[in-house]
C-alpha cells in the first residue's frame, strides 16, 4: 500500500514488500506454486486449495463410508420387512390366485407394492443428500459435484439390487401359496 511519508511515518515501522501474482486456472498451477514457495514467506491459493483437498478427503471419505453402512442397514431392513410381510400376506395372495390373476399380474402387484416401499426413501434421501452435500459445498468453498452425483449413482445400484431380490424372494415366498 502505498501512502503519504507523513502518514507512513506516524506508524514507525519498518517497510515490507509484498507481491501479488495473479493467475487464470490457479488450481492447476501446482508446479509453478511449489517453485514460488522456495521465496521466503510466501503464501499460494494453490497450496491453500490443495491443503484443504487434503484435509476433507478425509472426512468426505468417512461421510461416504458411513452412508454406505447406513444405506444397507436400511436395504437390509425393508427387505426383511418385506419377506415378514410375505408370510402374513400369503392368504391374500391365495386368494388373488383363486380368482383368476395370473403370475404375471401377482408380479406385476409386488413390484408395485415393494416399489414404493423402497423408492419413496430413496427419493427422498436423493434430495436430502442434494440439499446437505449442496451446502457442505458451498462451506467448504469446494466443487463436489461429480463426486456426489457418483456416490448417488452408486448408492441407486445398491438400493436397486435391494430392490429385485426382494421383489424376487417375497415373489418366491408367495408363489408356494398359489
Amino acid at each position: 500500500i502505498v501512502v503519504a511519508d507523513e502518514v507512513f511515518e506516524k506508524f514507525g515501522t519498518e517497510a515490507e514488500t509484498y507481491q501479488y501474482v495473479e493467475m487464470n486456472h490457479y488450481k492447476e498451477q501446482q508446479v509453478l506454486s511449489t517453485q514460488l514457495a522456495a521465496e521466503e514467506a510466501f503464501s499460494s491459493a494453490t497450496d491453500a486449495y490443495h491443503s484443504s483437498i487434503q484435509g476433507n478427503g478425509a472426512l468426505l471419505f468417512v461421510g461416504s463410508f458411513l452412508g454406505l453402512v447406513f444405506l444397507v442397514a436400511t436395504g437390509s431392513i425393508i427387505f426383511f420387512k418385506m419377506m415378514t410381510e410375505a408370510e402374513e400376506d400369503a392368504d391374500k395372495f391365495r386368494i388373488l390366485n383363486k380368482i383368476g390373476v395370473s403370475k404375471k399380474g401377482m408380479l406385476k402387484t409386488i413390484r408395485q407394492q415393494v416399489g414404493v416401499i423402497f423408492f419413496v426413501p430413496l427419493v427422498l434421501g436423493i434430495l436430502h443428500g442434494a440439499v446437505a452435500l449442496t451446502a457442505l459445498s458451498n462451506l467448504l468453498m469446494m466443487d463436489i459435484v461429480v463426486p456426489v452425483l457418483i456416490w448417488m449413482a452408486l448408492y441407486t445400484v445398491i438400493y436397486s439390487i435391494y430392490y429385485f431380490a426382494t421383489v424376487r424372494a417375497y415373489y418366491n415366498a408367495t408363489r408356494s401359496v398359489s
